[in-house]
């Protein structure tokens, strides 16, 4: 393994990858790094298209008000069950949440639980409601540790949730699927990317195609929309409770999508520095870049023009993966993931206060991320675990330079 990755460097040293890739390439990338980096609009934006970008954050931030009668006046049609009153109430600074603390009492405030059907839920659950109403439960979770080895000897453990529903009076059982909020940006460049990309994306291929509406899914933690514009619409839906168009309006819709396909994925970081080098090429030599691809082309007619027939490095191909059984839940998909974009990865500790990654936050960094992987993706796992401890240390500069 040392010998094939010390190869791969060597191959990858002339190379430019990640969001540090010359516009001409990589479009849509700000050279940011701070607690504001997940927060820039692409600089490609032409004036128009950056004022309707402003007017979409503020409606992002938006704090949405109850009204007896539904109404958009000044954010008003809030629930009357809902999970938070802004979007940016889950998807702080644009970035990604972290699940509740263990036995945290109250809403979850960033994680929303999926639910197969039952009598008295709908498909989310809602764990807050205006006065006047009552929130169908809150979420508990609780973890046990999984002890585990590396061939060297090193031990590592991973935390494995158990999740209960609260109800006013009483436990519920339902089967769920926790989920926390992802971050938002780089989301213009994922529509951006070309059918063909995800449906043909060459040999080797692993996991299948979302399909929604006879287009490929690509947002959301199962691909389940194809388009940003129902992203948007199912979380104003889902998450505040806003129906439109009584309580958003579809000018309101279209501004908060034009926020979103204007932010900018942050620049990549010490691309050069050998440590970073040497950890792509495990990366690579380890089989994660078959589905976390490096690179994805843009089509010919997206949305934002500036972005057409280029390439991007968000280091997924946005197809729905088996992980496995101890990633699966009882709710629709089950073992069936979107491989999620990696750009940014580096920064969510700066931006977001935390390290919690994978759909419901259970990994506490990238390695445990990665050590959770079964399904397709258990033999890239497997030499994961073969790896020596300097060669783990060059995987997560690696990852940490995203």
């Amino acid at each position: 393994m040392r010998a094939l990755v010390l190869t791969l460097a060597a191959m990858l040293a002339a190379a430019t990858c990640g969001g540090g890739a010359p516009a001409a390439e990589a479009p849509g990338i700000a050279d940011r790094a701070d607690r504001r980096a997940y927060s820039m609009p692409a600089p490609e934006l032409e004036p128009a298209s950056l004022r309707a970008f402003f007017a979409g954050r503020a409606l992002f931030r938006r704090q949405w008000r109850p009204a007896p009668a539904g109404g958009n006046d000044e954010g008003l049609g809030l629930g009357p069950l809902y999970n938070r009153r802004s979007c940016a109430g889950c998807h702080v600074r644009d970035g990604r949440a972290a699940p509740p603390a263990p036995g945290a009492a109250g809403p979850a405030r960033g994680m929303t639980a999926i639910l197969a059907p039952h009598p008295h839920f709908g498909r989310q659950l809602q764990d807050q409601a205006v006065p006047g109403a009552r929130p169908e439960g809150r979420l508990s979770i609780a973890y046990d540790e999984r002890a585990g080895v590396f061939a060297d000897g090193a031990r590592f453990s991973l935390r494995a949730p158990r999740y209960r529903i609260l109800g006013p009076n009483r436990e519920l059982a339902a089967p769920l699927s926790p989920r926390v909020a992802p971050g938002v940006f780089g989301l213009g460049l994922i529509e951006a990317v070309a059918e063909d990309e995800i449906v043909n994306p060459g040999p080797g291929a692993r996991g299948r195609v979302s399909r929604v509406g006879g287009a490929a899914g690509r947002f959301g933690w199962r691909a389940e929309r194809a388009r940003l514009r129902g992203q948007v619409a199912a979380s104003a839906r889902e998450d505040i409770g806003l129906t439109a168009p009584d309580e958003i309006t579809e000018a309101e819709i279209q501004a908060l999508v034009a926020y979103l396909r204007g932010l900018a994925v942050p620049a990549r970081r010490g691309e050069t520095v050998p440590a970073v080098r040497r950890g792509e090429a495990v990366f690579a030599a380890a089989g994660c870049a078959a589905c976390h691809r490096p690179r994805l082309r843009t089509g010919p007619a997206p949305p934002v023009a500036a972005f057409a027939n280029r390439v991007i490095r968000p280091y997924t191909d946005l197809r729905l993966h088996d992980m496995g059984p101890a990633l699966a839940d009882g709710v629709g998909a089950g073992r069936m993931w979107r491989t999620p974009p990696l750009w940014g990865l580096g920064l969510l500790e700066t931006v977001n206060g935390h390290t919690a990654l994978l759909h419901d936050g259970r990994a506490r960094g990238a390695m445990e991320a990665i050590l959770w992987h079964g399904g397709e993706a258990a033999a890239a796992r497997t030499a994961v675990l073969a790896l020596d401890a300097p060669a783990r240390a060059d995987l997560l500069a690696f990852l940490a330079s995203l």
